[in-house]
């Protein structure tokens, strides 16, 4: 009986244990995430090169983007731009300086097919008519 009460404290504190870790990994990424929105933003063009439903989620689109010749990949919820997020089709990419392959898809900048990037991306937004 008392070994039964032990084992089901031991049990109920490594619980609590995961259970902090896991909310001081949730805290960390929304603080790095905060890092990251505060720094300055650069701008390249991004294309879908594929859209997927994962097992579990809403569908995504996965993209790729080129900053110095250098190739990054990402992925973002297309959930209310089904519409937008067709492969090949083209976007602005922001991201933060310094930190190139933490760039985020923006569905509200299409790209016309004709438009090039600068080498290291443009450092405000550009606007295409």
């Amino acid at each position: 009986m008392v070994l039964s009460i032990m084992k089901n404290k031991s049990d109920t504190y490594k619980r609590l244990v995961w259970i902090g870790v896991i909310i001081l990994i949730g805290i960390g990424a929304l603080i790095y995430n905060e890092y990251l929105d505060s720094l300055p933003q650069r701008y390249t063009i991004g294309t879908i090169y594929k859209v997927y439903k994962p097992p579990k989620g809403s569908p995504v689109a996965a993209f790729k983007y080129v900053i110095e010749n250098k190739e990054y990949e990402g992925s973002i919820s297309i959930s209310g731009n089904e519409e937008l997020a067709k492969s090949g089709a083209r976007f602005l990419v922001e991201y933060p300086v310094d930190h190139e392959g933490s760039g985020i898809l923006l569905f509200e900048n299409p790209v016309p097919s004709t438009e090039k990037s600068p080498y290291q991306g443009w450092s405000s937004k550009p606007s295409f008519n």
